[in-house]
């Protein structure tokens, strides 16, 4: 590793991003053509990077779909028997896809408990979850992905009137150091209004 090294890697962080001016492109390219840990750096970047905005991608896809197969999983068992809480659980909790969807309703309901009129917390039962699903404004999920055994933290909020989304992800990542590899996470966010996109690279923050 030599004293460009650093700097390089801000460059290949910037021209995944498609930010990278082009005056530094050709020191880009000439530093990989001679450095083999920045050319595994580059790669290894390249490929979180992909696997991220597929994962995301398809999140997005989904969504719509998730959102109306809770609500009538919800709406069936609830036809369906005298329930309680923990029946309920178990009728929502039968499918995969439900299995995560389930995970957007726990986090509406939790806020939907907290809503506060005139100093009093507001209550609510699991059979107003539907229709509060169905009003929410903001859809906030939580999750761990597990890509190459590393572990990659995401969160997520959705915000379906206006079309905004921001992304967060965070993995490990390993960089020489004067003792040897050296162990750091690395983060990344994406934050989109409907119309602009802006993306924020932390991973060489220290």
């Amino acid at each position: 590793m030599n004293p460009d090294c650093p700097r390089i890697r801000d460059y290949t962080s910037d021209a995944i991003s498609g930010i990278l001016p082009e005056a530094d492109e050709r020191a880009l390219r000439e530093h990989l053509d001679g450095c083999a840990d920045c050319r595994r750096y580059a790669e290894t970047l390249k490929q979180q990077d992909a696997i991220l905005a597929d994962h995301f991608a398809r999140i997005d896809a989904d969504m719509p779909a998730r959102r109306s197969h809770v609500l009538r999983a919800i709406d069936a068992v609830c036809e369906a028997q005298q329930w309680n809480v923990f029946v309920v659980a178990r009728g929502i909790l039968t499918t995969p896809l439900t299995r995560i969807a389930a995970a957007i309703l726990i986090v509406v309901t939790i806020l939907a408990l907290w809503q506060m009129e005139d100093g009093t917390t507001t209550a609510y039962a699991l059979s107003d979850v539907p229709k509060l699903l169905g009003q929410a404004r903001t859809i906030h999920l939580r999750r761990r992905h597990f890509p190459n055994g590393q572990v990659v933290h995401l969160e997520d909020w959705w915000d379906s009137e206006s079309g905004g989304a921001y992304h967060y992800w965070e993995w490990p990542e390993y960089k020489q150091g004067p003792n040897g590899l050296q162990s750091m996470k690395a983060s990344f966010e994406t934050v989109k209004n409907g119309r602009f996109i802006m993306e924020v690279d932390h991973q060489n923050k220290t």
